[in-house]
């Protein structure tokens, strides 16, 4: 209830009193390493969903924070390891796919990445950003008409909203170039 208002210390006082009395509790470590990473103290908050992963083999959220703080601190390897772990772990977890494709993409690991997004868009066809995602790792892997493709079904199924404005501008830009080719 502290860190939902903000009180860290508080928070992270009652989580260490909790794994004072039993340090076998995973979730604990949990709750304290996202205390940690909403104050922004990377390192310990790694340390902490480590700490939850040693004790709960099967804790896919820890895996997946920790794969976001990864991925933050531009540790993509060690991201797309731990969503990798995510997707072992549940096969149909969306967005582990979807964040291992955006690791793999910024490794310029651009086939794995293209792979991902394909398994999302499979998993979840309204994933519009996953659409636009994979037409730019297609043409940073040299798939132009794999990028245009995928450029237009983003343009003819995201709806038009704010949410989608700049990618929507994005890609007419991008398909009008990739046709001008």
């Amino acid at each position: 209830a502290y860190a939902a208002k903000g009180q860290y210390d508080k928070a992270l006082q009652d989580i260490s009193k909790a794994i004072s009395l039993d340090p076998k509790f995973a979730d604990a470590y949990y709750n304290r390493a996202n205390v940690y990473n909403s104050m922004k103290e990377y390192a310990k908050a790694i340390q902490d969903y480590t700490k939850t992963t040693d004790l709960d083999t099967m804790h896919i959220d820890a895996f997946f924070n920790r794969g976001m703080v990864y991925a933050q601190l531009g540790k993509y390897s060690k991201a797309s390891s731990d969503y990798s772990r995510v997707v072992g772990i549940d096969n149909r977890y969306v967005d582990g796919y979807y964040n291992r494709a955006a690791a793999y993409a910024m490794n310029k690991e651009y086939e794995k990445a293209i792979a991902d997004y394909d398994k999302v868009i499979k998993l979840y066809p309204k994933y519009y950003r996953a659409y636009f995602n994979k037409a730019y790792a297609c043409e940073l892997a040299g798939k132009k008409a794999d990028a245009l493709a995928s450029y237009e079904l983003f343009l003819k199924n995201a709806p038009i909203t704010e949410e989608y404005e700049s990618q929507l501008e994005t890609a007419k830009q991008r398909v009008d170039e990739l046709k001008a080719k």
